[in-house]
């Protein structure tokens, strides 16, 4: 939601000024002015030159369709789902989730349903930002040049799962199976 941040300083203003004594207005009206002024700069980067020099300088890099949108209101921005379609560096799994900073704060605005190649970073969690080199899909977009790719894999949990709800569901078959024999044998009247 660009604009927030102007909205949140507004809102520190005016309960400053309906609270404070002049001090702690004028300090909180320069506080909330330099938060601003912040936000207004721009990103001060340069995207890669190359589709190969951002795999470079890339963790994970791959191309996908945006699945889902959120916003991310812990770390401030959007978290993207992707339905990854091949990796470059090393094979994801088929889901990708990535965050990526509000817009004016370099983050990268994908559009739900479009196919990107898509840079990230991985700290703590996969992030990208508008200088990044992420890329709408088109066939004008040579991917060649990045070579072939992996394949994406299926998760590691995608055993286990099938594994817990085969279980889950063979209990559930001998439950109903010994509730009705055992009303059967309840019901059956016993022969003189």
């Amino acid at each position: 939601m660009p604009g927030g941040f102007l909205l949140d300083a507004l809102g520190i203003a005016i309960f400053a000024l309906s609270f404070a004594p002049m001090k702690k207005i004028l300090l909180t009206g320069l506080l909330a002015l330099s938060h601003l002024l912040l936000l207004a700069q721009p990103c001060d980067c340069t995207p890669p030159a190359t589709l190969s020099a951002a795999v470079s300088a890339a963790d994970y890099a791959f191309t996908g369709q945006v699945t889902a949108v959120e916003t991310n209101w812990i770390s401030g921005g959007w978290k993207y789902t992707f339905h990854v379609d091949s990796s470059w560096n090393r094979g994801l799994d088929r889901v990708m989730v990535v965050n990526t900073g509000w817009e004016e704060n370099c983050g990268y605005i994908f559009e739900k349903g479009q196919r990107y190649v898509v840079f990230v970073n991985r700290k703590f969690t996969a992030k990208t930002q508008g200088c990044s080199g992420n890329q709408i899909v088109t066939p004008e977009l040579d991917l060649s040049v990045l070579g072939p790719g992996f394949q994406p894999r299926r998760s590691p949990l995608y055993g286990p799962m099938i594994a817990t709800i085969s279980g889950l569901v063979g209990a559930f078959f001998l439950f109903m199976a010994f509730v009705l024999f055992g009303k059967k044998l309840r019901t059956a009247k016993p022969k003189k």
